[in-house]
């Protein structure tokens, strides 16, 4: 970061030096921590809009900003900002390719939210509990996603940014002995970027 901005103080001769971190909220609202080290001193912040800045002597002061100020300031770059990752589970019923009613109604909101963006890449994979064959539950969790990927293709996704795999029952979210019906393993994992 440091040589970043010596050669931003270089390309805008004349510009004042300092350097300015904003922690911006993630999609709920939660926030991680960022140490900041300048000349032996440390500043840590983790609230939304937490600030740290460097002014032209080199010292470090912190503040929290009002989130309609940075929005304000930032709206250039806010907006080039690429969307943010989506990770979801989608859930089936019993030996079966139908959603259950939940994960229909959250599926097409995601759905729908992914085929506004200008650009997605997507990743399926088909899980199954450990119900039935290894073989049959390779086959059911590969069409899962499959079937996932052609409502992503409805919803006019292309086809070639939408990655497709079944890992059966070898990837269970909750470890079970075989032939027990476990709901939380019988998903298809969606991740998009």
């Amino acid at each position: 970061m440091k040589l970043r901005a010596a050669l931003l103080v270089v390309l805008l001769a004349g510009c004042a030096t300092h350097d300015r971190v904003i922690l911006l909220p993630n999609s709920d609202g939660g926030v991680g921590k960022i140490a900041i080290l300048r000349d032996g001193q440390e500043t840590v912040i983790g609230e939304p809009y937490a600030s740290a800045n460097t002014d032209d002597r080199g010292h470090l002061d912190s503040a929290i900003l009002e989130a309609a100020d940075v929005r304000k300031e930032f709206d250039a770059e806010l907006a080039g900002l690429p969307a943010r990752p989506v990770t979801r589970n989608l859930y089936f019923r019993a030996d079966s390719t139908l959603l259950t009613a939940e994960s229909e109604a959250e599926a097409t909101a995601i759905f729908n939210e992914l085929a506004a963006r200008s650009a997605v890449e997507i990743v399926l994979v088909g899980h199954s509990d450990t119900q039935g064959s290894e073989r049959h539950n390779d086959q059911l969790s590969l069409t899962r996603a499959m079937l996932v990927r052609a409502r992503l293709i409805a919803t006019g996704i292309s086809a070639f940014n939408i990655s497709v795999a079944g890992m059966g029952e070898r990837s269970p979210i909750v470890p079970t002995p075989d032939g027990v019906d476990e709901p939380r393993n019988r998903r298809v994992e969606l991740h998009a970027r």
